[in-house]
């Protein structure tokens, strides 16, 4: 049982690191569509810095959840908790699907109120120029990505094969 929760532990650890990224380069790119847009709508008032903060607040919570805050170790006894001591596709599919539904839920909390904030400071601060719909729309979209991702599209029986194979090659 510890040498499944140690693979399964280094495991999420390496697909956390590599979901870090991922949000990173959507968080640039998406950014820099904001920057644009606001330079080439209404320079003379800018808006661009309040979704790139409160989105990067989300980065910077996400990156210390990574790498300083998630003890992989518990994460890793959970699993094997929840799997009943042994690997198996149901089990591994039942827990990542939890923990996706779990995922698209706090994320579209974190969604609500940070568009409730941009839509406040756009009707104090620029009440002439809506722009707070460019970042609801963007962060809709990539809301409603991850919730096609995480509920319709996802591949887990390919997501179990890899683990598998890993946890195999350690012994678990």
């Amino acid at each position: 049982m510890k040498v499944l929760a140690k693979a399964y532990a280094e495991w999420l650890k390496q697909r956390e690191r590599r979901a870090l990224l991922e949000h990173a380069a959507f968080y640039v790119l998406l950014n820099a569509t904001f920057v644009l847009l606001n330079l080439s709508t209404s320079p003379q008032k800018l808006w661009f810095q309040y979704p790139l903060l409160f989105w990067g607040l989300g980065l910077l919570m996400h990156f210390l959840s990574v790498f300083f805050i998630t003890d992989y170790g518990v994460v890793g006894e959970k699993f094997v908790a929840f799997v009943g001591g042994r690997l198996s596709r149901d089990g591994f599919v039942r827990f990542h699907r939890e923990k996706a539904r779990r995922g698209v839920v706090a994320h579209a909390i974190l969604y609500a109120v940070a568009n409730a904030v941009l839509v406040a400071l756009n009707l104090s601060l620029t009440p002439h120029k809506m722009w707070f719909v460019y970042p609801l729309l963007g962060w809709g979209v990539g809301l409603l990505f991850h919730l096609i991702y995480g509920y319709m599209l996802y591949d887990w029986e390919g997501l179990y094969a890899t683990f598998a194979i890993k946890a195999e090659a350690k012994g678990g």
